[in-house]
Parts: structure tokens; sequence; C-alpha cells
């Protein structure tokens, strides 16, 4: 389940759409946008921020379920993979993967072995954050996928960076319930909120739909499994 990121976005410069740059960058045309991706503003050595994301799950609605999280800039992508998976309230069952651009699109950065393509690599174990996102003003949105089955698409966004030094993650909102490992994805944990057919019925006969609370979130208690994960924890297998 370890997870390998490049040492440097390998975009092919042609297949990059005009909508996937715009996903990232808002309205710049796209040779700005390129311009924007290459030329990110490094942290000065030594510097420290706190990144405060907001994490929607994709294709859930009735309620949307989104969490707010504040990272600070040394942990690693391996551990907020673990802030990511303790936000939400999975299990870490399954693989998971960080793509920059939009999930589905032909580029993407981060990919599951060293060997699917033939680009440098880097562990996500020891890729910090400060290290993709700088001070936080080129790029600014992420995917986070789990599950490559359900695939369960998160889209994070960074809504601001406060300039201090912080020694742990803090979960401070968030809204919705976390869907049902191995529901089916999207489409089937929304039938299964309306109490409509499982369409995989692979759940254990006891299972009822009625015992779903769509709108359950404990702050405190998702606040406390975010805050015990450290800058370089991860994911041992």
């Amino acid at each position: 389940m370890m997870e390998f990121i490049p040492d440097t976005p390998m975009f092919n410069q042609n297949s990059l759409e005009q909508e996937d740059l715009t996903w990232m960058f808002g309205n710049l045309k796209k040779d700005q946008m390129l311009r924007v991706l290459y030329t990110q503003t490094p942290l000065k050595k030594g510097e420290m921020v706190t990144y405060c994301f907001k994490i929607q799950l994709r294709g859930i609605t009735k309620p949307p379920v989104w969490r707010k999280v504040e990272v600070p800039s040394q942990f690693t992508f391996g551990a907020f993979h673990l802030i990511i998976q303790a936000a939400f309230g999975w299990y870490n069952y399954h693989l998971h993967k960080f793509a920059l651009l939009p999930y589905g699109s032909p580029d993407e950065i981060f990919h599951k072995t060293p060997d699917d393509w033939n680009e440098p690599w880097k562990d996500e174990r020891k890729l910090t954050l400060g290290e993709l996102f700088g001070t936080g003003e080129t790029i600014q949105k992420l995917c986070y996928v789990y599950d490559f089955g359900d695939d369960w698409i998160h889209d994070i966004k960074i809504e601001k960076v406060i300039a201090e030094k912080r020694s742990h993650a803090i979960c401070t909102k968030g809204k919705g319930a976390c869907p049902y490992e191995d529901c089916g994805g999207p489409y089937a944990w929304q039938a299964l909120k309306a109490m409509d057919v499982d369409p995989y019925n692979d759940h254990d006969d006891d299972f009822d739909p009625t015992d779903i609370d769509p709108n359950y979130f404990d702050l405190d208690e998702v606040a406390d499994e975010v805050a015990s994960i450290k800058a370089k924890d991860f994911e041992d297998f």
C-alpha cells in the first residue's frame, strides 16, 4: 500500500487540457498556467507554515461529506494519508494515491508504484507537504483517491496558509458521515442512504440501511484521532 511520488511534476504539456489547468489555477491562459506550474514558490530554508485544507468527497450529496484540517508543512504525504483516513473515518483497508490534476486526466504525478512510469520517484514517507505546496500560492488543489475499486475521490483545496510552526495537525470542522467501506462507491452509497435497493447486496444478512445516519460526525472524536498522528508517521506493511 505504499505510494510513490515523483521528484518533479513530469507533465506532458500537449496533453494538458484547458479544463484540467483551470481546475488547478483558475482563469489563467494555458501558457501562463504552465509557467506558474514550473515556478512554484518554495518555502525558505527552515521556514514552516500550516496549510488549512478543505477536503470533500466527490459525488456525495444530501449531505455532502467534507472535513477541514490544518496540517503543518513538515508533515509527510505518508502522514497526510493517515490524517485523511482518520478525519473521514476510513479503515485503511485499501490502496490510495494522490493526483495533482483532476483524477482521470492523462497526467497524474502520484502513482502506485515507481515502475508505472519511467520517471524519478520519491517515497511519500519522505516528501513533505511543504516541498510540494511551498507558500501555497501556486499549487492549491490535489486529489486523494482511496480504494481503486470503489474510487472514493477526495478533492483537496488549500483555503489558507498560516505563517506559524505547529507540531501537530488538527481537524476544525466537518460534515456528513463517512460511507461504509466496500459499499460500492458513491452511487451505491447514495442508494443506501435513500434506503433503496443495495446494488451490490454483499453485506451481512442483518444489514439494515435504516441504521445509516448520513449526518453523523463527531468532531471531538475525529480531532483526537487526527491530533495523534505525527509528522513522519506512515503505514508500515
